[in-house]
């Protein structure tokens, strides 16, 4: 088995080594590490570039399955702002799991606003959660619909 990276593979590398260089000066890195800050604003960026797109069908917007890019990414970003790579993942994973096992309906309305990032993935923590016992967001189903709503922000846990 062949583990080279493909032409394609490494030009994304090569882009994307150059927009976290660009993107992510490792003072703002540290500062945003420092203050626990949430780097959406980098990821609405990641998923402008298209990066979000190597997860999902073209069905749904995207460019198909190329996992090996996606890792890329990851390990790419991780090497400068790790923050970042595992919010990125983070999304990256809900988007193959919905493209896995959702409806037609759920892929339908999710997949193609997670590629624009209108929307981005959470996942729920148990137990502690970063020295917190009760986290400050809270998730509630909606009985008789295909939502979880969030409620609650991150800025007020202390």
């Amino acid at each position: 088995m062949d583990f080279s990276f493909s032409s394609e593979d490494s030009m994304i590398r090569k882009a994307v080594r150059e927009w976290v260089s660009k993107e992510c000066p490792e003072d703002m890195v540290r500062d945003r590490d420092e203050h626990s800050a949430y780097p959406g604003d980098l990821l609405s960026k990641l998923s402008g570039l298209g990066f979000y797109g190597l997860i999902v069908e073209e069905e749904y917007g995207g460019e198909g399955r190329n996992v090996l890019a996606a890792c890329v990414i990851i390990m790419e970003i991780a090497s400068r702002y790790p923050a970042l790579a595992k919010c990125y993942s983070i999304d990256l994973l809900g988007g193959m799991l919905l493209s896995n096992w959702g409806s037609r309906d759920q892929k339908e309305a999710y997949l193609p606003k997670l590629l624009d990032g209108k929307i981005q993935v959470a996942t729920k923590v148990d137990g502690d959660f970063f020295g917190v016992e009760e986290p400050a967001i809270r998730g509630e189903w909606m009985p008789g619909s295909n939502q979880y709503v969030l409620n609650g922000s991150l800025e007020s846990v202390e």
